[in-house]
C-alpha cells in the first residue's frame, strides 16, 4: 500500500468508513490534503459519527490514526492497533477497532435509540 497516491489512500478509507459505518457517518467528508509527494503524503479526513462526535483520521508518511474531537484543541486519540500504513495494514482492522473505541464513548441508551445497539 505504500505505492498509494494521497487520493488513493482516501477513496481506501472513504470506502472502508461506509462498509463498517454505513448510515452512522455522514456523507460530508471534511478532506484536507497537506502534503501529496509520494515520499511524504499527508492528509486528514475529518466525519460526524453517531451524530455525535467529530472524528478525525489523521495519515503522514506511513503513520495513520484516529482521534475524537471533543473541541478544536481537546483530540482524544483512539487506542488503534493499526499504526502505519505499510503492506500488512489492515484497513477493515483498523475500521473495526475505531468503531469499538467510539461506541465505548457513546451512552448506551443513545445508540439505542437510534437503532445502532
Amino acid at each position: 500500500m505504500q505505492d498509494k497516491t494521497v487520493d488513493e489512500m482516501i477513496k481506501i478509507i472513504k470506502d472502508a468508513l461506509k462498509r463498517h459505518f454505513g448510515n452512522k457517518i455522514s456523507n460530508d467528508f471534511g478532506i484536507e490534503i497537506i502534503n501529496e509527494d509520494i515520499n511524504h503524503r499527508e492528509f486528514t479526513l475529518s466525519l460526524n459519527a453517531y451524530r455525535y462526535y467529530w472524528v478525525r483520521i489523521g495519515c503522514s508518511q506511513c503513520h495513520i490514526g484516529a482521534c475524537i474531537l471533543y473541541s478544536q484543541n481537546t483530540p482524544v486519540f483512539l487506542d488503534l492497533s493499526q499504526k502505519y500504513w505499510e503492506d500488512d495494514f489492515d484497513i477493515d482492522l483498523f475500521m473495526e477497532e475505531m468503531k469499538k473505541e467510539i461506541e465505548l464513548r457513546i451512552p448506551d441508551k443513545y445508540l439505542k435509540a437510534k437503532g445502532w445497539l
